[in-house]
């Protein structure tokens, strides 16, 4: 992701990270509900 604004720079990375770990506890959990 590049967009270059004030402020934005920062903020990309932010919501990249809170995706990724979205999307890790998303699987961590089907992976425990499959695994029952």
């Amino acid at each position: 992701m590049r967009i270059e604004r004030p402020g934005f720079r920062l903020y990309s990375p932010l919501v990249s990270m809170l995706l990724v770990s979205l999307l890790f506890s998303l699987i961590m959990w089907l992976v425990r509900r499959l695994g029952t």
